[in-house]
C-alpha cells in the first residue's frame, strides 16, 4: 500500500509499504527516504487523528494500527531536530507546493467500463468519470445525485465544514493552516483524499466504502453510523464510481443490511482483480509516468514529485 509521509519543515514523502511493516522497519524507510540523521518521535494518522509513539511500540504493524491505502502520517521528530527543520527549510510559494504533489496523473484509457455479472439481468460496473483532478468529487456526485455537474459544490461543502470547526480540523490534522485548507480544497486543482470523503460521508449521511483496488480491499468510511452506502473504486490515481446496472436503471446506493451485500462487496473486489490482471491498477512507487510536456519518462511518485519541483512541469501521466 501507498501512504504519505508529512514531516513538519520538510518535503512530503510517498512510501510504499506492506500492511505487516512493523513500526521499526516503517520508522527505517522513513528516515532512509529522508536521507537525514532525523530522530522520530511520534506520528499521528486516521481521521479522527490517533498519535502512537515510535518508542515502545516497534513491534505494532501498520495493519493493526489500521492504517490503510493512501493514509496521509504526520510525523513529528524530537525538539532539536524539529527546530533544525523548521530553520533549514527554504521558502515555498504555498500555491505552487500544493499543486505539485496533489497533482492527478491521467489514468490509461480503458475503453469499456469494467464489469462483471450479477445474474442474467444485472452486472456490477465502474461508471468511469473525467480525470481532471475533481474525480473524487465527480464519483461521489454521482453516486449521489447521477450528476457530476455538482463537484464543485461538494468542495464547497468540504470547506465550509472545515472553517466551521476548527479544532476538529485543526492545522495540524490538514498539514498546513485551516483557512488556507478551506481555499485550497475549492481549487479545481486540489485532490480530495480521506478528509474530503469523511466529511461528505457524514454530509449525505452515507457510508462510503473506498475500493482500494491494487490490494483489492475496502476501507469504509462511517459504516457504524449509517444504514446506506456507496462504493467508489480507487485505482492508485484515480476514482470511479461502482454502480449495478440492469439495462436501464443505474443503481449506485446500497443498504448495508440487505442480505447480499456480501455478495455485492466481493463482486466488487473481482472487478479489482480483473482490473489489477489487467493492468489497470497503478502504483505510483514503481510504474512509469509521463510527463506530458517534456516527454520525460519518470518511475514513481517521488521521480514526478523532483521533476516538477526542478521544472514546474505539472501535467503527468501513466505510461
Amino acid at each position: 500500500m501507498r501512504v504519505k509521509v508529512s514531516i513538519s519543515g520538510k518535503s512530503d514523502k510517498v512510501l510504499t509499504v506492506e500492511a505487516e511493516c512493523d513500526l521499526e522497519t516503517f520508522q527505517g524507510l522513513i528516515l532512509s527516504s529522508y536521507e537525514d540523521d532525523l530522530s522520530l518521535q511520534s506520528m499521528r494518522y486516521g481521521f479522527p487523528p490517533q498519535s502512537i509513539l515510535f518508542q515502545g511500540n516497534e513491534a505494532k504493524t501498520l495493519e493493526e494500527l489500521g492504517i490503510c491505502n493512501g493514509e496521509r502520517i504526520i510525523v513529528s521528530l524530537s525538539k532539536a531536530d524539529e527546530a533544525i527543520a523548521t530553520r533549514t527549510q527554504p521558502s515555498i510559494n504555498a500555491s505552487k507546493a500544493n499543486t505539485l504533489p496533489n497533482k492527478e496523473v491521467k489514468k490509461k484509457p480503458t475503453g469499456k467500463s469494467e464489469s462483471v455479472q450479477i445474474d442474467s439481468t444485472r452486472a456490477l460496473q465502474l461508471h468511469e468519470v473525467p480525470d481532471d483532478n475533481s474525480c473524487l468529487f465527480h464519483a461521489i456526485s454521482y453516486a449521489v445525485y447521477k450528476n457530476i455537474s455538482l463537484s464543485s459544490e461538494l468542495r464547497g461543502v468540504v470547506a465550509s465544514e472545515v472553517r466551521r470547526d476548527p479544532f476538529e480540523y485543526s492545522d495540524a490534522i490538514l498539514g498546513r493552516p485551516n483557512h488556507e485548507y478551506s481555499e485550497w480544497i475549492m481549487k479545481h486543482s486540489s485532490w480530495g483524499g480521506g478528509i474530503e470523503i469523511a466529511i461528505l460521508s457524514k454530509h449525505f449521511q452515507y457510508a462510503i466504502y473506498v475500493l482500494d483496488v491494487d490490494a483489492r480491499k475496502f476501507e469504509k468510511f462511517n459504516e457504524d453510523l449509517y444504514d446506506k452506502f456507496i462504493i467508489i473504486a480507487y485505482n492508485g490515481v484515480h476514482y470511479d464510481t461502482v454502480e449495478i446496472f440492469d439495462g436501464t436503471q443505474h443503481q449506485t446506493v446500497f443498504d448495508i443490511g440487505e442480505k447480499d451485500t456480501e455478495f455485492l462487496l466481493q463482486k466488487t473486489q473481482e472487478i479489482a482483480k480483473k482490473m489489477k490482471r489487467e493492468g489497470k491498477s497503478f502504483n505510483t512507487a514503481r510504474d512509469s509516468i509521463l510527463c506530458n510536456t517534456c516527454g520525460t519518462t519518470l518511475i514513481g511518485e517521488r521521480e514526478v514529485s523532483k521533476h516538477a519541483e526542478k521544472t514546474g512541469h505539472v501535467d503527468f501521466r501513466q505510461k
